[in-house]
């Protein structure tokens, strides 16, 4: 953190049981550029939760930021084995010091670990309504996707806005938006966007 920079919290989530005595570095990427290992946080709290569903176990398709809220929506794939899977789900929060920021993407890494003492344990939970009580959107398409399918929908979702490809999924009976259908919190700002894009019913409500 440079000198002047304003300290801010910080969220980092696990979906299994820790190890050690810190939050580990563990992703190899090009941040900022430089490659190097890191550890990711994130600047808001619903983007850590996004990340109670595995990218490595392949579970997540994408997520990402709602514009002009501090929600965030995560898509996840194989809804029944995805949905049931036991979880063990830890959100820490911690000071951004040692940490730089990502610009646009509410996320900010470091090359250090983080001492589980300089942490605090925020939510706790192997419940993800809980997750969505705290403000993740999560859109669950319905069938088991093979790899192609997945490649296949990265690729659409790198042509298309999210509302948009969210909005054709949900009109054709391939997706469903989990806080909707549970009653848990569904975020009115980003569903007017899903609206506006034309293809979900504009008789269907939140």
């Amino acid at each position: 953190m440079s000198q002047g920079q304003k300290i801010k919290t910080l969220f980092h989530c696990l979906n299994q049981k820790p190890e050690g005595n810190a939050l580990k570095v563990t992703c190899e990427r090009e941040v900022n550029g430089r490659k190097a290992q890191f550890l990711f946080a994130a600047s808001h709290l619903t983007k850590a939760l996004a990340f109670a569903f595995s990218y490595h176990s392949q579970e997540v398709l994408c997520n990402g930021g709602i514009e002009d809220t501090q929600d965030e929506f995560v898509i996840v794939t194989g809804r029944q084995a995805t949905l049931d899977k036991p979880r063990n789900i830890k959100v820490f929060s911690f000071s951004n010091e040692g940490f730089e920021e990502i610009k646009g993407f509410r996320q900010w890494v470091s090359e250090k670990p983080v001492p589980f003492n300089k942490t605090e344990i925020v939510l706790e939970t192997d419940n993800i309504d809980d997750l969505m009580k705290a403000g993740l959107q999560i859109f669950v398409v319905e069938e088991d996707l093979t790899p192609q399918q997945k490649h296949n929908y990265s690729e659409q979702l790198m042509e298309v806005s999210s509302e948009r490809f969210i909005g054709t999924m949900m009109r054709a009976g391939k997706m469903r938006w989990l806080n909707q259908e549970r009653g848990i919190n569904a975020n009115q700002t980003f569903w007017n966007s899903i609206r506006a894009t034309g293809n979900v019913p504009f008789h269907k409500s939140i």
